[in-house]
Order: structure tokens, then sequence, then C-alpha cells
């Protein structure tokens, strides 16, 4: 069974009506939940702990968190399959010190040149969440980026596509991309896409957004946040959304706690079928 909303797939099951929001053509940020994309210092460019990460997450009023530090082949460096090992340990303790509150295991991993990311599988399963992005190979043509972005969409075991454009504002301009073929195939393989509220990225634009949600793709709202100030960002990504007269059904971060889990527990036996 699949929710459907304005005619369209967006959640798979078992995700139900009943736990979006009622009442509400466009998202707020009242019916945010969590953020899918926080980064820690075990980052390289990360500049918060994860006990501020928490603290200030529950401050915020949210029910769960994904931490995504940055996966190893990052450039400038990332978390080992070892460093993973430890920093579960904590994020163990942090949920036992935090009863009630959802901390999942992420990372966000890099899109290789070939669409493979950075760990095998049995790293990748290990983990609760799965984001990746392009950090290289900006300069490639259309169909060799399209063709990267596929492979990893399609990917059973990747859960959401960070920034998909790659652009940073003022710096770099977005990768050469069928953002529709993209779209479609996200579509097809429940991957999600998110919308980035980093000042420098800002990335679905409203426009790409727009053409995301009709194309019945799931979405996210997240801050890419490096510093705790920065987890307001989300704001920015929200606005985008807004921007896009995206429904609060069609963000997977509108969903309590227990359906998230239920999302990502439908993803991982999805994934184990295809492997």
């Amino acid at each position: 069974a699949i929710y459907r909303g304005a005619g369209s797939q967006f959640i798979p099951a078992p995700a139900r009506a009943g736990d979006f929001p009622a009442g509400a053509d466009v998202i707020t940020m009242a019916d945010l939940r969590g953020d899918f994309h926080l980064h820690t210092d075990w980052s390289p460019d990360g500049r918060q702990d994860l006990e501020t990460l928490v603290g200030r997450a529950r401050q915020a009023g949210y029910q769960y968190i994904a931490v995504t530090d940055h996966g190893s082949k990052l450039l400038f460096g990332g978390l080992t399959p070892e460093d993973l090992l430890r920093q579960r340990e904590l994020i163990e303790k942090a949920a036992e010190a935090n009863p009630g509150f959802l901390i999942l295991q992420g990372a966000e991993l890099n899109i290789g040149r070939d669409g493979s990311v950075d760990y095998d599988d049995d790293v990748l399963t290990a983990l609760d969440f799965r984001l990746a992005g392009v950090h290289s190979f900006f300069d490639l043509d259309q169909s060799e980026q399209t063709d990267r972005l596929l492979k990893t969409v399609a990917n059973p075991l990747i859960n959401a596509i960070s920034h998909p454009t790659g652009r940073r504002i003022g710096t770099r301009p977005p990768i050469n991309l069928d953002v529709e073929a993209v779209m479609e195939a996200a579509a097809e393989h429940r991957t999600a896409l998110e919308v980035n509220g980093h000042l420098d990225r800002m990335d679905m634009s409203a426009d790409h957004t727009r053409l995301a949600a009709a194309h019945g793709v799931v979405l996210l709202a997240n801050s890419d946040a490096h510093r705790s100030d920065e987890m307001l960002n989300i704001a920015n990504a929200v606005g985008i959304l807004q921007k896009a007269r995206v429904r609060p059904s069609q963000v997977l971060n509108t969903l309590p706690a227990d359906a998230v889990r239920r999302w990502l527990n439908h993803a991982d036996n999805r994934a184990a079928g295809q492997r």
C-alpha cells in the first residue's frame, strides 16, 4: 500500500495518512519533527559535539535527528568504518540519556564518479540512515553526471540524496544534470531528495522542488548544520518548500518518530530483498 496525496505517490507504506499533520495545505516550521542532516565534531568541518546537538534538537521540540557525519572518501577526510563503530557507542549512550528521543546514526556519503559510495554494503547496512551527495567531479558532462546520480538513487541502501545539484552559492554553479531524470528515478526507487537550507547551498531551488513534488518524490527539509547556530538553516529549507507549495504529506520529517522508524524499516526490508 502507498500513501496517496493529490493524486501522487509519496511515502511508501507502512507510513499512513494519519501520521501526517492534518489540515495544512503548505508545510510550516510547526510541522517538522526532526532533521536528517546534521554534522558533529566527528566530521572534519563539524564544530558541535553530540551532546550539544541533541540538546539543541530537543530544545527545538524535535522527536528525532540523524547524525550524518562525512564518509571516508571526502577529499578532506571523514569517518572510517572503525570510527563509525566508536561513534555508535557514543550515540547509544546519548540515546540512553535521552529516553524517548530517537538518534539515528547516519552518514553523509560521497557519490563517486561511477555512482558508488564510501563504504561496503555491510558497513552501510549497519547504519540507520544513508544520505549521499556530490562532493567531487563537478565538471562532468550531463550524461556522465546524470548516470552517476541515477546509479546512486537506484542503490537500495541509499535513503536520500543531499543537495542534489551540488551548487555552492557564489562559488560553484550546479552540476550539469538531467534533473527530471533523477527525480523520476527517485520517485521510482523511493529515494528521498533533500531540500538543503544551508545558506551556502539552498539546494534544491523552489522550481526543482516543485518539480520533484509533482513527480511524487519524498522530500526532506534539512539544515546541513555543522555548528549549533546553523540548525536554524532548516527554516530556509521550509521557505523553499513553501515557495514550491509543498504539502506536509510530501516531507519525510513531518512524520513522528515511530512512523520514521516504519519508513526506514520498510526501506531496509526492500533493500534486503534486492541484494
